[in-house]
Order: structure tokens, then sequence, then C-alpha cells
């Protein structure tokens, strides 16, 4: 019994000091910066983390990473994210957890209301027909206020709660509630449940979404640079390896090879590259994106094009064919994004791009970086046509 006893105060101590990641038990299946096509082309501006062992479900807890406050809650299936919650946190940044199923009752107004009855509350009390919608408002305060404290006023207002989806005038339900909460009226601490795992919005089967912005919201960043520590906690490859499956020149796709010499035209090669992270986790393989490309001449240390997914801001979502390929890429039958090596446009995850006219005949070095921080060297050899 004092050995299990202090077992548990270690591991509540590491708890304490250490990020844990929103899904326990859990991998990575996606990474920060992937393309994305659904909706429109655009980045992944998260990680995604498995909710369980090759069987996504629906209802596996969503923790807090890291102490902070309620800063909204938006009810939105149709939505991109579909249902998701935004935490506010003393390091100043935010974080999104997206494509959830429900709302923990752990999350109570200062007043001690519980905000998973409020939602349902409010969805079955609210669906009204648009002409009358600014009428509800006053009543909808009135009522909240008396039955759930001073804070409800604070999410039943226009900017916040409309749109929603009205169909010949008549809401058959709120299809987007978003409810911003005051600052610090609802707390959480890390390793709380505030949520439950689902598949509302744009995904292919249950799992969390997670994010890391600016207190502002105008930058998403890496996840695992702001709390590296979750990588420790997350269930590690039992294989991985770096692969460059394919290469394609001024738009002609090889398979590649190190010892080919491949031939270009102009100043200098249009040169992309099918590329990604791969490992096991029990049994089952994945593809990752990458999280850093380079290309440098094989005589020299500096690169000249380099690309690497630390910060995306807001405005540039919709940018990722400024880095990707859009005629080569394709995410059917697993995560086959071509990234291009040569400047398409600017963008703020490429770090360097100053291509030289080539010599006639030389030879570049591609070096690539996955996120459990592995890097691997491939050779290039080239010729003027």
């Amino acid at each position: 019994m004092k050995k299990l006893l202090t077992v548990l105060v270690v591991l509540l101590s590491v708890l304490l000091i250490a990020y844990v990641p929103p899904v326990l038990r859990t991998w990575l299946t996606s990474t920060f910066g992937e393309l994305r096509l659904g909706f429109w082309p655009h980045f992944h501006m998260g990680v995604d983390f498995s909710t369980w062992e090759g069987n996504p479900k629906i209802g596996i807890k969503i923790l807090a990473v890291d102490d902070g406050y309620v800063d909204r809650i938006v009810i939105d299936p149709d939505d991109l994210y579909g249902c998701n919650i935004v935490l506010s946190h003393k390091n100043g940044y935010k974080t999104l957890y997206a494509h959830l199923s429900g709302f923990s009752r752990s999350l109570r107004t200062s007043a001690g209301a519980d905000i998973s009855t409020i939602l349902q509350d409010f969805v079955n009390r609210y669906a009204v027909s648009k002409d009358v919608w600014k009428e509800k408002l006053k009543q909808m305060r009135e009522e909240g206020k008396k039955e759930y404290g001073e804070a409800f006023e604070a999410f039943t207002n226009e900017d916040s709660l409309y749109p929603l989806c009205f169909k010949d005038g008549w809401a058959e339900k709120p299809r987007r509630i978003v409810i911003k909460f005051p600052k610090g009226e609802v707390k959480v601490m890390q390793g709380q449940v505030i949520a439950y795992s689902g598949d509302s919005g744009n995904v292919q089967g249950p799992h969390c979404h997670f994010e890391v912005r600016s207190q502002d919201e105008k930058f998403s960043y890496d996840p695992f640079s702001i709390y590296p520590d979750m990588l420790k906690w997350i269930e590690q490859p039992l294989r991985e390896d770096i692969v460059l499956l394919k290469i394609a020149i001024n738009g002609v796709v090889y398979d590649y090879s190190p010892d080919k010499v491949y031939e270009f035209s102009g100043d200098y090669p249009k040169i992309a590259v099918l590329a990604f992270s791969k490992y096991v986790i029990r049994g089952d393989s994945y593809r990752l994106g990458l999280r850093s490309l380079s290309m440098r001449f094989e005589n020299s240390s500096s690169p000249m094009y380099e690309i690497f997914f630390d910060r995306i801001p807001m405005d540039e979502v919709k940018k990722a064919f400024s880095v990707y390929d859009e005629k080569l890429s394709s995410l059917r039958g697993g995560y086959n994004a071509w990234y291009d090596l040569y400047p398409k446009g600017d963008v703020s995850v490429v770090k360097q791009s100053d291509i030289p006219r080539f010599p006639n005949d030389s030879t570049v070095v591609i070096t690539l970086g996955d996120y459990f921080g592995n890097e691997k060297d491939f050779k290039l050899k080239l010729r003027r046509k």
C-alpha cells in the first residue's frame, strides 16, 4: 500500500509539471501544416489525436492541457471544426479542441451552473422564427440571468448567437451557436475533463483535433513547440522512417533514386517531392506530414530553400498551394501530399527562398525532418538539357 501511494505521489507530481495531451492512451494521426482539401484547400492548423486503438470512438474524454478558463463554446455540426471549445491560458495562448460530441458537466459558471445543461436547455427552448429573434432576445436574457446567473447575459446576444441556420423562415434547430464567456467565468484545471470526442464537422471519423493559437487568434502554432511535454505522454511508434517516394522535375514525375541523373531546363529545376513520415503503432501504418524540408547544394551548408512548420498566420490558412503542389497532391488512399521546393508565393512557413541559377551539372541534398526529431538526407543528381 505504501509503495502504491509513493507511485501515485510521483505520478501526480509529474502531472503537475508536465502538459498532458487532450486524450490519454493516444498517438498522432495528423500533424501541423498538413494539406487539407475538405471544404476548400487549406493548411491543417493543429494536430490530431487518436481516440483509441484503431477503432475511433465517440465519447472519449477530452482533457484540458493547461490551467485556464473557457473562452467560448461553439455548437455547429456542419462547420469545418464541428462542435468545439476554446480555452484561454496564462501563458498567452489559447487552445482549441474540435469535432466534439458534447461538453463535460464539470464545466460550471461562477454561480455553479452546469454548462452542458444550459446548452441543451438553450437549444430546446430557443429555436424560433427569424422575424421574432430580436424580440425573444430580451426574454432569453431575463430567463437566463434568473436561472443561471449573470454570466448568461454575456452569451445571449446577436453577435455571438446569430446567424443561425433558418429554413423557410423557421429554425429546424440552431446550427451555429457561439457562446462567449466572460474572462475567468468558467475556470478549468489541467487534466480536467472538458468535453467528449466526436465526429462533428469535416471529418472522416472520430478523433480530437487540437490547436494552439495566440491570444488574439491571429496565429496558430505547432502545438509541440508550445507544449513539448505532450510528446512524452503519447504512444511512441514501434518503427518509423522518413520516406521520399517520388520526385517531379518541371512537372514530370519519377520514382526517386539517388543514382539516377535527372534532366531539367531553365535557370533551375522546379522540384517537387512526394515525401512523408511513416510509422507503425500496434500493427497499423500511418503517414504523417513533415515538420521541415530544406534543399542545398552538396558542397554548401546553407539551404537555398527551406520550409518549417512552426507558425501559420490565420489569414494564410487557405494558402496551402503556396507550399504543396496543386496538380500532383491527392489525399485519396492515404496522405499523398507533394511539397514544391521552389518559390510560388509569399507564405510564412517558407523560411528561405533564394534559388540561384543552377550549374549544368550539380547535386543537391534534400533534408527532411519529422515530428519525432528525426532528419534524413536525400541526394539528387541534376543535369541541364
